[in-house]
């Protein structure tokens, strides 16, 4: 393979996004366009395992035959991210509550491109950044109220990590068929507290 010359920078060690390698046109049009590199693929090895267990369940792409409903998804995707955020790692079958989530913004946006998502959104949202932009002021004129005195412990899941409290654990995945492989088992996710998954069985 030819050494490109990049602009800026003969050896090529400091490629950003904003440079092209000299003589290349697939170079000079590929910047051009979106660019999918910046989606991590972890996510969308979450996403994927989500959609395939709703793949297995309800039928792969339901949702662009069938319209669906804004408001059903949102609150699918607002339960994920609660659990989550409670420590709960995975639900009652085994699928990551963070690929669940992904999962159903894809569908929504899938769904809303292909002209099958019903839009029941809350009505007139309107008055809701004016609601934001003024409860973002209560923030600083409660930090200052409060300024004279030392800061407080803040109880995070890494207490749970360090002994303080029992974590919280995930549901028990539904067990596998008779015979057939144990169900993958979501770790840990953050701050190198173990593996992503663990497959059990065989390949």
């Amino acid at each position: 393979m030819p050494d490109y010359e990049v602009d800026g920078d003969p050896d090529g060690d400091d490629i950003d996004d904003t440079q092209t390698v000299v003589g290349n046109p697939k170079d000079l049009i590929g910047c051009t366009k979106v660019p999918m590199h910046l989606w991590p693929t972890a996510a969308t090895v979450y996403g994927a395992i989500a959609l395939f267990n709703g793949a297995r369940k309800y039928g792969r792409a339901n949702w662009r035959a069938t319209p669906i409903r804004a408001s059903i998804y949102f609150d699918a995707c607002s339960r994920h991210l609660a659990a989550w955020f409670e420590g709960q790692e995975t639900d009652e079958e085994g699928v990551p509550h963070l690929g669940a989530a992904l999962a159903c913004i894809a569908i929504v946006i899938d769904a809303g491109i292909c002209g099958k998502l019903i839009d029941d959104r809350n009505f007139n949202g309107s008055r809701h950044p004016r609601l934001m932009a003024g409860a973002n002021t209560e923030v600083p004129r409660l930090r200052e109220l409060h300024s004279d005195r030392p800061l407080p412990k803040d109880w995070t899941i890494q207490e749970n990590h360090r002994g303080a409290a029992m974590p919280v654990s995930s549901p028990t995945p539904r067990a596998s068929p008779p015979g057939g492989p144990a169900q993958s088992i979501w770790g840990r996710i953050s701050n190198g507290l173990g593996p992503l998954f663990t497959y059990r069985g065989s390949m």
